[in-house]
Formats: structure tokens, sequence, C-alpha cells
């Protein structure tokens, strides 16, 4: 440091880091005048000086006080592994930080995006789209938080997060709200708008009894953020056609933070012609891909950001983070295939929020017949586009969403003579491919076998296994989804039609096969309340039927009990 920066610094500790692949020096700086500018602006020197390996660098944070200083040295160049997206589901608030990826150091490269409206960056194959999943999934399995995509470029981020919805296998999409088109794009950002400013004073009671400021998110009124993606087709100043939307968006940005309305951007550079010097402005969380040309790291960090090299970034997958003040950092990207990403999109439809009833108020019909629109731009996002295709790319019409329905489930003595309850719920075979179902499924589940469709799945005799016929309570259940087409009830409508006493007492009779309310109230018959979906009727029947689940006396008994 004293040979590259002129500057003599005391070494106070040098602490190795678990993984081993590099280490810190924590160091005092003279009172000479000496800044930690002084040293970040010779970062990439000192890695040449310092002979480091490819990919490995320095990095300069600040220390114990204003003038102490840490260096975080890489010896091994980690950012070359893929890093795959860590497979824990569980429940998250959007109060913590949204993981990404890993530093160098193996620590989580996470951002914190309940307050701030984000920028990613990166040209094409750097690894952008892979960075916008793992946000998709980092805010979709927090408890307070929805995520509403806009998504331009052939729908091509949206479309695994909606795929188990698309093929029946989740009663829900992931993403609350996707739009493919202008138009679409233009009444979803319409509708974050409306939403922010009647929360600046639907909220204001919620505020004073809260003792604060900020607006306080929970599943009963989540923060929506909107994920965009390529901003060059709706962001570009130069594109007039799209202005409605751009001017939405950067309004949500200025005024939605307090409201729990926020906006991640994302574009190919950072420059004026793909995206307005506003939105870079207001963006406290800044994430640059990869690149080829280090200008492109100065557009968006800032020109006296000077210890910032390409030599710290091996290749696609990598990139620079920095959250609000903090000096950027290089980090791994979490890899997702689009097998991870499905398996991702299951775990955030069981367990995300719905939009709280103000917000449903303000969106109106728009926002209630969402699904519709929905379902119709991504079965079929690109027919509109072909005039005359050749025959055998000829795509099926959309078809209408199948509701499940049940057969009754006899469960007699012999175990080989069982029905295979996935098969109660496949909608009718048809002569010839005309539906999307039939269509071969292109996106391979790699950690979850147990998504895959059941008619994809060889048959496999059923090994004997003793009598477990049905508890009554799961058999007029299942009769009254299937008399219902529907699959959820409310908890009062399906105790009715059990005859149980109440609520109460269907939930004491469910608990202990497993099945619960569904963490969030839902509409039916125009009424919101608590109930309980199909798919978790059926999951209790098959674990009974194969054995796995012992039925309790005072359950198998009723209603004699």
């Amino acid at each position: 440091m004293q040979r590259v920066c002129r500057v003599r610094v005391s070494v106070t500790d040098v602490r190795e880091w678990p993984t081993r692949t590099g280490y810190d020096i924590h160091a005092d700086l003279p009172g000479a005048g000496s800044t930690r500018a002084h040293l970040a602006a010779a970062a990439d020197a000192l890695a040449v000086d310092a002979r480091l390996p490819m990919g490995c660098g320095v990095e300069i944070s600040p220390g114990a006080h204003r003038g102490a200083v840490v260096l975080r040295v890489a010896t091994v160049n980690r950012l070359t592994q893929n890093i795959d997206y860590p497979a824990d589901y569980r429940a998250r608030s959007i109060l913590d930080p949204v993981a990404l990826g890993e530093y160098r150091d193996g620590s989580t490269a996470a951002v914190l995006l309940r307050e701030s409206s984000a920028l990613v960056t990166g040209q094409k194959g750097s690894g952008k789209t892979t960075t916008l999943h793992a946000l998709t999934a980092g805010i979709g399995l927090c408890r307070d938080a929805i995520v509403w995509h806009i998504d331009l470029n052939g729908g091509g981020m949206s479309q695994a997060w909606l795929h188990p919805w698309l093929e029946g296998d989740s009663p829900r999409p992931a993403v609350d709200w996707a739009a493919a088109t202008p138009d679409e794009a233009l009444e979803l950002a319409e509708t974050a708008r409306a939403i922010a400013k009647d929360r600046k004073k639907s909220t204001r009671a919620l505020k004073i009894r809260a003792n604060s400021s900020l607006m306080p998110v929970s599943p009963e009124l989540p923060e929506i953020v909107v994920i965009v993606d390529e901003g060059a087709e709706s962001l570009s100043p130069t594109n007039r056609d799209t202005r409605e939307l751009r001017e939405a968006l950067e309004e949500i940005q200025r005024i939605g933070r307090n409201e729990a309305v926020n906006v991640v951007f994302s574009s190919l550079r950072a420059t004026q012609d793909m995206i307005s010097a506003n939105v870079k402005k207001q963006s406290a969380v800044r994430v640059g891909m990869y690149v080829t040309d280090e200008e492109e790291l100065s557009f968006l960090f800032g020109w006296s950001r000077r210890g910032l090299s390409l030599a710290d970034l091996p290749g696609p997958g990598c990139g620079f983070v920095q959250d609000g003040q903090a000096a950027p950092r290089p980090f791994r990207g979490y890899f997702m295939q689009p097998g991870d990403v499905v398996d991702a999109a299951h775990a955030v439809a069981r367990t995300r929020p719905e939009l709280d009833a103000a917000a449903r108020q303000v969106a109106g019909q728009v926002y209630a017949t969402r699904y519709d629109r929905m379902r119709a731009a991504f079965t079929d996002l690109d027919g509109e586009h072909q005039e005359e295709p050749p025959a055998r790319y000829v795509t099926p019409a959309p078809v209408a969403p199948v509701r499940p329905r049940l057969a009754s489930v006899p469960c007699g003595p012999d175990a080989s003579a069982w029905p295979d309850l996935r098969d109660l719920v496949k909608p009718p075979a048809a002569p010839s491919m005309t539906r999307a179902a039939d269509w071969p499924d292109l996106l391979p589940r790699q950690r979850r076998p147990e998504v895959v469709r059941a008619e994809q799945v060889p048959a496999v005799p059923a090994a004997p296994a003793p009598a477990r016929p049905l508890p009554e309570v799961l058999r007029r259940a299942l009769a009254a989804y299937e008399a219902a087409g529907d699959d959820r009830m409310h908890s009062a409508a399906l105790a009715e039609a059990l005859g149980a006493a109440d609520a109460l007492a269907l939930a004491a009779l469910l608990r202990p096969l497993g099945v619960t309310t569904l963490p969030r109230a839902f509409i039916r018959g125009g009424t919101e309340a608590r109930g309980y979906a199909l798919a978790d009727l059926q999951a209790a029947a098959e674990r009974v039927c194969s054995g796995e689940l012992e039925v309790p006396d005072e359950v198998a008994k009723w209603p004699a009990a």
C-alpha cells in the first residue's frame, strides 16, 4: 500500500475467510490527510501489485471508525463457479435483505428493497434475467410482499413463473400480475400508481397507531414490487409509443417508497437512450452484470468509482452490486434453471399474500379480471404475430382452465385395486394434441420430481399394503368439492356440507389428517373468508390410502362419535 498508494498504514489484524479463498486486512490510516478514497481508487493497482490470480481483487470497505479501513483480498477465484439458488423456501419478510448470490468471501450478496427502487443492467447473456429470477423468488417468498411483472421482451421472464398455474398444477400464479403487452403493462402501471396514491391517505390512521412515519407492511397489507424486464422496450425516452407507461413507472418510483409500491427496473445499458437519468438517480440499489466495456460500469455506478475493474468479473453470471452508499462489490449471481424457477413458483404460490381489500377496490375490474388476460397472453404469445404459419407450427387456441373434478374414491380391502388419486383430477383425454396440456413439457423438473405430471410418469404397480379405507370426513369433503366444482371452499361452507357443527369442529377433524386452512383469506360468492384447498384434502386421502397416515380413532368414528 505504501508503494502503490503512497500511504503508510498500520495493520491491526489479518483474518482468513472461512472459505479459505482470501483474507481481510484491518488497518488504520495515517492522520495526514489520507482517506479511504485514496485506497479505493487504487484497488485495481493493488491487485496487480500483489500478483493476484485472474478474477481475484481487492475490495476497500469502511473499518471500525473513520480512520480505519478493511481490505478484502481474494486469493482464489470463486466467481467462476455456478452457485445454485438455495432450495430454502421458508417464508420471509420484505424488511429483510433479498439474496442475489454470493460475494467472493462466501457471504450472501443481498439488498434491502422495502424502501428502495433497484436498477439491474447488463448486456445480453450477462445473467441479468437470472438475477431478476432471484429477485422474483426472494420477494415472492416474503409473506408481506407480492410481485408484478412487466415483461415486454416476449414474456421470457414470466413464463416459467406462470407455468405451474397455466398447467393446472397450482391454484394461483406465483406472480400476482404479469403483463406481456404494452396495453396490459400500462394498465398494471396505472393501477400500481393509483394504489400508491390511495395508500397515502387510507393508511394515515395505521401509521399513527404504529407510531411510524413509514407505512407498516404485513400479510394483510403487502408491498407491491413491480419488476420490469428489458427497460429499453418500455422506459427508453426515445420510445414515444410507451411514454405513458414510462411516466407512470417513474411516478411510482418517486411517490411509492413510503406506501410500499416499488419498482425494479432492468436495461441493457444505464445510458440515457435506454433509461432516463431520473430512474438511475432514484435507484438506491444498483446491479451491474457482466459487460465487456468498463465504461458501462461508469454509466451505472458513477465516474468517481475508479476502483471498479472488469478483471474482477470472470464472465457472465457475475456483476457488481451496490446497496445505498456502500461501494459496489463483485458477486456471483444465483443460477436458476427453468426447473428451479418452477419449484420456486410452487412455493411462492402456496405462501404469498393476496392484495389487500382497499387496494383491490382501487384496482377495480381490471385487476379482478387479470387472470383471464394473463392466461390468454401467456398461452399463445406468438400466435397473433404469425399471418400464415406452417401447418406443423400452428398453435392450438387457448382453452379455459379445467377445474378438478373428483369421482368417488373407493378404498376396498385389496390395495392393488385402489385407483391412483392423481388420475381422478386429470381432465378427460383428448383424441389429439389440441390442448396445451398435451404438448411436450419443455421445462424439466430437476429438484422436485413430484411436480411432474402424472401422465408423464410410467405406471408402477403398487406394492401390497393393508386395507386403509378413507374416513367419512374425507369422503364427504371430497364429494363436497366435486359438487361445488371448485378447488377452494370457505370453512363455514365446507362445515355445512359435511354436517359438522361449525368451522371449529371441522378444523378439529381435519387437523389430525394434516389438513389446515390456507394462510390467506380468499373470495367466494362475494365473501372473503378463510378456508381449505382441494389439493390438501387430496394429499391427505392419498396418504391415508397408502398407509403413510394413520387415522385417529376420533376421526375414524366420526360422525358416530
